[in-house]
């Protein structure tokens, strides 16, 4: 019982969504406090769900082919990206690690989603950047093309001894 207790402690605090699915139901058995809270719904609430409550554009039949394949490949991992959808409506930007596991007999996904709302801001962010910088980087060399080519026409005009040949 201690053992358990450690484990849902060590579960409660993750910073990333954990959940546990059985198989056969497709309902969700459990639940880590990080998911309850970040999704905005009791524990009673969301032990109701199954997983295409959750994950937005989800259908059942997929789910149940994705998680027979993920029970079939067991010990393998399988991650995805995709959106959970909060009891407000809002969604989160997850990256999903699923694994199957076998206990006493019952088949259950292992899910760990973590939130990279924010890493896909910094992408989008740090993706604008190299787009502006690549602009100035070729509006400089144009800069410096049209420069070198006024500094070759100033030295050809300054070699120049006559009128005629500044014409030219």
């Amino acid at each position: 019982e201690q053992a358990l207790q450690r484990f849902r402690a060590a579960m409660d605090v993750s910073a990333d969504l954990m959940f546990i699915v059985d198989r056969k139901s497709m309902l969700l058995v459990d639940v880590n406090e990080t998911a309850r809270k970040r999704l905005g719904y009791s524990r009673e609430e969301i032990l109701h769900f199954g997983p295409r409550e959750l994950f937005t554009g989800a259908s059942a039949g997929d789910i149940s082919k994705e998680f027979d394949r993920v029970i079939a490949a067991i010990p393998q991992t399988f991650m995805e990206r995709g959106f959970l959808r909060a009891r407000d409506g809002h969604q989160l930007l997850v990256e999903v690690n699923r694994q199957g596991v076998i206990i006493a007999g019952q088949c259950y996904i292992v899910g760990i989603a973590r939130d990279i709302s924010e890493r896909k801001k910094h992408e989008e962010d740090l993706a604008g950047s190299r787009s502006q910088l690549e602009t100035a980087l070729n509006d400089m060399q144009q800069l410096n093309r049209e420069v070198s080519l006024q500094s070759s026409m100033n030295a050809e005009l300054q070699a120049c001894k006559t009128v005629e040949e500044t014409f030219k």
